[in-house]
Parts: structure tokens; sequence; C-alpha cells
């Protein structure tokens, strides 16, 4: 349920604990310690709680990423529609094959790897979201590095190292799937 969107102003601790699955208690000494936004009976006004969970993260403005590696993955989140209500922008896309340079992929255009350095550096870009094939990830993550990235959003089951300084979250897709087909056999909620 988005309430954000449905029409409803203020939210109570309760249903915020039905929907992520937290006591009530603890959202509200949660959101106690990033100040007093909620007051008994009346809930919290979404859009202030929004704005300042928002702040927290670091998303109350867009966040600036590029895409390095347009195969099916890569395509797949250059089409994504979503990205500026999720707080981010896809400021560019990459990859070392020629044939895909030039293209243009919900409104960006695919360029070559080698445009990366003066790309970034020009545009101020530190988080790189990764499509690239297993065997040569860990060397990309490297040469980004280098080119001043700092986070990595990598779509890999693989182990990444990076230097200090930068973060890495990696995407398995095939983990969860696995996880829940054990969940099915053996009957386990969440």
């Amino acid at each position: 349920m988005k309430i954000s969107r449905s029409g409803v102003f203020h939210v109570s601790s309760a249903v915020l604990g039905r929907i992520t699955n937290v006591k009530p208690a603890n959202i509200r000494k949660d959101l106690s310690y990033v100040g007093e936004y909620g007051k008994p009976g009346y809930g919290y006004e979404i859009d202030k709680l929004l704005a300042v969970i928002e702040k927290i993260i670091g998303i109350n403005k867009l966040q600036r990423v590029i895409v390095v590696g347009v195969g099916n993955i890569g395509e797949a989140l250059l089409s994504y529609q979503d990205w500026p209500a999720r707080g981010f922008e896809i400021a560019g896309a990459f990859d070392k094959d020629k044939r895909k340079m030039g293209r243009v992929i919900n409104g960006i255009e695919v360029r070559g790897n080698s445009e990366v350095p003066s790309f970034v550096k020009k545009e101020g870009i530190e988080i790189a979201i990764l499509a690239t094939p297993t065997e040569i990830t860990q060397l990309k993550v490297n040469e980004l590095a280098q080119d001043g990235m700092r986070g990595f959003y990598v779509f890999s089951p693989i182990v990444i190292n990076v230097p200090v300084g930068c973060y890495v979250e990696n995407i398995d897709m095939i983990s969860p799937l696995e996880f829940l087909v054990y969940r099915l056999k053996n009957k386990i909620s969440k």
C-alpha cells in the first residue's frame, strides 16, 4: 500500500506497523529519534514524515546515477519509469559493445565505456549501477573507483571488494528465490 499516494494524509503507528511488520511501539520509539512528528490519536502527517525520512536517507533530492552494462538487465533498468519517484535519476548509460552505443533507451543515450571518466567527473556522479557479466564485475568496479565513483549497486552474486571510502550493495537475484522455494517447501511464513 502506497499511503503517500492513496489520499490519506495521516497515518498511525499501528498502520505503519501492519505495513512494515514492526510493532507500533518500536515505530514510535524509532521515529522519536528523528523528531516529534506524531500526535497521539492523530498519527503522523505523511508528507512531513516522508520528507524527514528522505532527508535522513539522503534522497530528498534526486541522486544521479549511471548504469554500466546495457544487456538485458541494464536495458530493463533504463526502461524503469519510477526512478524519479524513488529519488533517483539515470544520468548516463555505458557499455563496451559498439553496437549498443548511440542507442537511446528511455531518453538515455548509451555511450562507450571509455567516456565514463570524463562523464562522471563533469556530472559529479558518485554512484554506478553495474549490470555487467560476473567475470568482469570486479575489474569494472576497480576502474570506476579510480574514476571517482564511491557507490556501487551491483547485479552479481559475487563478493565485490571496494577501496576504503567506497560502498557496495550486491543484488543477488537467485538467493531470495532459493529462500522462497525453501519457505514454500517448509511452509514458513515471514
